[in-house]
């Protein structure tokens, strides 16, 4: 993905997170907010080789309590 995409994103009020092992980024999602305190988590993405080490399920469940705590009331993966 192009660097300006990303840069739009944040630009645009995206929250990004990562998820790092030994100070290397092995995963990544974006929390964007939507109407009616609706989030959605996009792009989220692990590093092949880190795959099945359940990353991406410990990115779902930071970006919920997350969107708890930003108040919303409901997010969704997409």
């Amino acid at each position: 993905m192009p660097f300006s995409r990303l840069y739009n994103d944040y630009h645009r009020g995206c929250q990004m997170y990562g998820i790092y092992l030994n100070n290397e980024i092995v995963g990544f999602v974006q929390l964007s907010s939507k109407e009616n305190r609706t989030y959605e988590l996009e792009k989220l993405a692990v590093i092949p080789e880190y795959r099945h080490n359940r990353y991406g399920k410990q990115l779902i469940a930071f970006c919920k309590n997350k969107v708890k705590k930003l108040g919303g009331k409901k997010s969704r993966l997409v």
